[in-house]
């Protein structure tokens, strides 16, 4: 039985020798990325690079730009939208949790007056009573966390972003230098691979 590699030679195609090594190079890891593609892919001469890493980069040091022009007013009013928009997701939150617990206490109510057939069955009536007041303990958090949050100092916050920033910039500063190295690295492999024939 042929294998995805073999399959050509399997069916009678003329293959040569460069064109098999060349398909079985998909499998390492300079190509390893083309191994889910056709056979028929052809391997670039060069690989590009993936600029993930460098537009986040981009990003954190557009953001830490933002951050450090920001004046004491727009701090203020960016901690007031974030105090307004954590206070509103911890109450939708609360809700949603206590319609869950409602459920599960409907769904008990129903199980509770249920006569089970025979003593057999008291033991699966008690199982999934337990099974959803278990729910409730673990899914269930009655606590409206809305009541403990405060708002930031502006000084404290704006250093907490600024911190931030910069963290992400060495982050993605180091993974961004990886990427390059090897997709250079990678390169090469291909340009060796090529020049050998």
């Amino acid at each position: 039985m042929p294998t995805g590699y073999t399959s050509k030679i399997y069916n009678g195609e003329q293959v040569t020798g460069k064109e098999f090594i060349m398909t079985c190079a998909r499998a390492f890891g300079a190509l390893s990325s083309m191994r889910d593609e056709s056979n028929d892919t052809p391997i670039p001469e060069e690989l590009k690079l993936d600029t993930h890493y460098k537009d986040e980069l981009d990003k954190a040091k557009q953001k830490l730009k933002e951050f450090q022009s920001m004046t004491k007013e727009e701090i203020q009013i960016l901690i007031d939208k974030n105090y307004l928009e954590t206070i509103e997701a911890n109450n939708k939150y609360h809700n949603e949790n206590l319609a869950l617990r409602k459920r599960y206490e409907n769904v008990i109510a129903e199980v509770e007056k249920w006569e089970p057939p025979s003593s057999d069955h008291y033991s699966l009536k008690n199982y999934a009573i337990e099974q959803l007041k278990d729910s409730i303990r673990y899914d269930c958090n009655s606590d409206n966390h809305s009541k403990g949050i405060k708002k930031e100092n502006p000084d404290k916050y704006i250093q907490k972003q600024i911190d931030s920033c910069l963290w992400d910039i060495d982050y993605y500063q180091k993974e961004w230098d990886k990427e390059v190295k090897r997709n250079s690295e990678r390169n090469l492999w291909i340009k060796q691979l090529r020049d050998s024939f």
